[in-house]
């Protein structure tokens, strides 16, 4: 079924995330939907254009949190990205 396969690829995710950023990385969102919301502890929203682009480079699709808030209200402090999973190939 759909939902199996999206649960896998949600899955799968989640699991290079941990193996490959460990503690540097905090997931939310991940319960729900076709995306998370990786949050880099220790690296600053202001990093989000250099990030993007040397993720673009390696043909990874990022998108910053940061355009999302309100310019009248706080920001975030922490970089962070909304991966999307649903396209994700669970055997590459």
């Amino acid at each position: 079924s759909i939902r199996r396969k999206n649960a896998e690829r949600r899955q799968v995710l989640l699991q290079a995330l941990a193996d490959h950023l460990g503690s540097r990385v905090t997931v939310a969102g991940a319960d729900t939907g076709l995306h998370v919301v990786a949050w880099m502890n220790g690296i600053t929203a202001e990093r989000e254009p250099e990030i993007i682009a040397a993720a673009r480079a390696d043909g990874i699709g990022l998108y910053p949190v940061s355009p999302l808030y309100d310019p009248g209200e706080p920001q975030p402090g922490t970089a962070g990205f909304i991966l999307g999973y649903a396209g994700l190939d669970t055997e590459a």
